[in-house]
Parts: C-alpha cells; sequence; structure tokens
C-alpha cells in the first residue's frame, strides 16, 4: 500500500462518469415529474431533492468510516489507479493478503468508491441547479439569488478536497471532523432555497450566523426569536377573538331562543292567583286567567316562561 501514489487524476474521468451514472437517476425523476411547474416550483424542487440526497450522503459517509472502509481505495480519486474496483481486483487481493485484518478487502473498497460516487453525483446534481438559477434569475422569477447556488457548488468542491486529504492523510482526526462538519453547510442553502415562490429574493448577505437563527419562510428572512413568534402570536390571539365571539353569540343565542319576544312574556312575574274571569289582558300577554310558570334551559340553565292556559 506504500507504493501507491497518494493522487491519480487517470481515473477522474471514469469515476466523473460513474457520479453522472449515480444522477442520471435523480435527474430523470425531476424531469419528468415537474415538468409542467413554473420555474421557480422546479427550482425548488431541485434544491429540495438535491437536499434529500446531500443528508443520504452524511449517513453514508459516516458508514464509510464507521466500517472502517476509509482507506478502502488508499489513493485519490479513483482505487489503485482504476476507476472501479473492478480494475483494482489484484492489487486490492495482494494488499488483503499481506494484512488481513487492514482497511484494504474488496467490500471496503466498494463501500469507499460509493461513497465517492455519491459525492460525484451531488456535485453534478449542484451544477444543474447552479444552471437553472441563473436561468430563472435572467427571466426574473427566481426566488432566491443565484449566488447561492454558486457558494454552494463552491463548498462542495472544497469537500472533494477534504475528502482527498482524508483519504491521503491516513484519517487523520481534525481533517476527519471538518469533512463531516462541511458536510452539513452546503443543506443551509438548499433549506433556504424552499423560499422558491416568496414575494422577494433572499440574498446571501441577508443570512447571517447568530443573528437569532434567521431562516427562509414564505419567500423572506424571518427571525425565530424575532418576527416569526411575533406573527405566530398574533394568530393566536385572532383565533382566541374569534372563538370568544362565536362562544358569546351561543350564548345569546340561547336567551333569546331564536324568536323575538315581548319582554313581558319573559320577565313577566309569576301570579300566584288566577282571577275569575279568566280573561287575557294585553294581546301577546297571559291574562288574569293564565299560569305563567318558568322552564329552565337543559344547556344554560337560564329561566325561560312559558304561559299555560288556565
Amino acid at each position: 500500500m506504500s507504493n501507491v501514489a497518494a493522487y491519480d487524476l487517470a481515473p477522474l474521468l471514469g469515476v466523473v462518469g460513474f457520479g453522472m451514472l449515480f444522477a442520471v437517476g435523480p435527474l430523470a425523476w425531476f424531469a419528468l415529474r415537474h415538468r409542467a411547474t413554473t420555474p421557480a416550483a422546479r427550482l425548488r424542487a431541485l434544491a429540495l431533492l438535491t437536499l434529500f440526497l446531500s443528508f443520504d450522503l452524511v449517513l453514508l459517509g459516516a458508514y464509510t468510516r464507521l466500517s472502517d472502509s476509509g482507506l478502502g481505495c488508499p489513493d485519490w480519486p479513483g482505487c489503485y489507479g482504476h476507476a472501479s474496483p473492478v480494475g483494482a481486483q489484484a492489487p486490492i487481493a495482494e494488499a488483503h493478503a499481506a494484512m488481513p485484518s487492514g482497511p484494504v478487502s474488496a467490500k471496503k473498497a466498494w463501500i469507499e468508491m460509493a461513497h465517492r460516487y455519491s459525492a460525484t453525483a451531488i456535485g453534478l446534481l449542484i451544477i444543474a441547479l447552479v444552471v437553472l438559477s441563473w436561468r430563472a434569475s435572467h427571466r426574473g422569477k427566481a426566488g432566491i439569488s443565484p449566488w447561492w447556488a454558486v457558494a454552494t457548488l463552491t463548498w462542495v468542491s472544497l469537500q472533494g478536497a477534504f475528502g482527498a486529504l482524508t483519504v491521503t492523510m491516513s484519517l487523520y482526526p481534525a481533517i476527519v471532523t471538518l469533512h463531516l462538519l462541511g458536510g452539513l453547510l452546503p443543506q443551509r442553502y438548499a433549506a433556504c432555497h424552499d423560499a422558491g415562490d416568496g414575494q422577494r429574493r433572499i440574498e446571501p448577505a441577508e443570512l447571517r450566523l447568530g443573528e437569532g437563527d434567521r431562516r427562509c419562510e414564505g419567500g423572506r428572512v424571518a427571525g425565530v426569536g424575532d418576527h416569526g413568534e411575533h406573527a405566530v402570536a398574533a394568530q393566536r390571539r385572532q383565533l382566541l377573538a374569534a372563538a370568544e365571539r362565536v362562544r358569546q353569540a351561543r350564548v345569546v343565542g340561547a336567551h333569546v331562543g331564536g324568536h323575538h319576544r315581548p319582554a313581558g312574556l319573559r320577565e313577566r312575574p309569576h301570579r300566584g292567583r288566577a282571577d275569575a274571569a279568566g280573561g287575557a289582558g294585553d294581546e301577546g300577554y297571559p291574562g288574569h286567567g293564565d299560569a305563567v310558570t318558568s322552564t329552565r334551559s337543559p344547556r344554560h340553565g337560564h329561566g325561560r316562561p312559558a304561559v299555560e292556559q288556565g
């Protein structure tokens, strides 16, 4: 393994070709599913697809590290000068025979190269995102600055350099840690790109670390501890006020009973004795011969008079 050159760019085109094969499936699904949507919607969908696959790449990198496959191919970007472990079967078998419990084996080589192919595919998706972002920006239909895509592509390229250092420096702990942290930062762009149909474009300068954990929401920048909480509190107050109005309307409806009765019919006191004449009083009111009783609403318990003919 010591005779292997740390950097061998001869298989670079082959590695890129395998990365394109990895990217064909997601790009074909994206093109078929979103061919009839607006440019901003397509841009948002591609950003979310890249975000999802980037997170999967982080998990694959963690598996590569935990399975001790980080040095399955001790050179970069290929494997023993080949684009895949298929062409490197002889040197892999030789290294494994020399050290059976070492970091090199056919399985570990495939795990390591699968991680590199996936990283290349993510890079190609981000290049597509850059192209779509600038096209939408020139047409005035982008919800976010295209410089976000350019910044993400630049950072992913640096991530590739960190990946090379991770291999050539034999998994130096500080480099491995920086490589992991760097893999999480590009997801910030893809998450913010979720605001693609917003009111105005979001520039990179508007999102700064340490300013209330600011995030993209509804096409504009809103602080979680600032405007976001105020909006939620205002909406909650409106809902509570509407619920209170509904409750008061039900109480009033229970009192009125859905009819406009004369006040005397509801509030006339009970007559303990009936008039012998049994005649009626004024129109609409109980006469001397009528007995007034009170009924209670089973729901609200408010008294409601009723007239019983004597």
